[in-house]
């Protein structure tokens, strides 16, 4: 059964590091990339293909992320799917990580949620993003808030990070 593991973090704390150790180890262990990571960071790129932020297109972007996930998700169910689908957003609140969750537990999708808490000063600093320090404690009191809500269920794994 193919596995669902949703990253929730701020910007800077080392959820896209972790979703690039999971697929290195993934392709390391089976010699082919059974593991997928969808982001909406991956659809923030310009003309060049250089990732570019902009905000106007956040919507957009999250919502490609989702369409995308929803696809691999299908194909999951059969055996041409990944092995595994890293999701790679802030998720900072319930409602954003709810539809992966929903989505991979219709399609019958073992899923495990992996909720990174990190100082949102050393966040800020890391952060390549450049997220406002005000919004990195926004989303550092929303994900921390929204983890003790989590329900049980969705088997989180929170992980205090430096």
């Amino acid at each position: 059964m193919a596995k669902v593991i949703v990253l929730r973090g701020v910007s800077g704390s080392g959820k896209s590091h972790l979703a690039e150790e999971m697929y290195m180890t993934s392709i390391a262990k089976g010699g082919s990339p059974n593991t997928v990571v969808v982001s909406a960071d991956h659809f923030m790129v310009d003309a060049e293909g250089e990732y570019a932020f902009d905000f106007r297109r956040l919507q957009e972007c999250h919502g490609k992320c989702l369409a995308r996930f929803i696809n691999l998700a299908q194909a999951a169910v059969g055996d041409s799917g990944p092995e595994r689908i890293l999701v790679d957003n802030t998720n900072a609140t319930l409602w954003e990580v709810s539809p992966y969750i929903n989505v991979a537990l219709a399609y019958g999708l073992d899923v495990q949620v992996i909720t990174l808490i990190c100082d949102p000063k050393v966040a800020f600093e890391r952060s390549q993003h450049q997220t406002p320090a005000v919004a990195i404690l926004r989303k550092d009191s929303q994900l921390r808030e929204s983890a003790a809500e989590m329900p049980s269920w969705w088997h989180q794994e929170v992980r205090f990070v430096s």
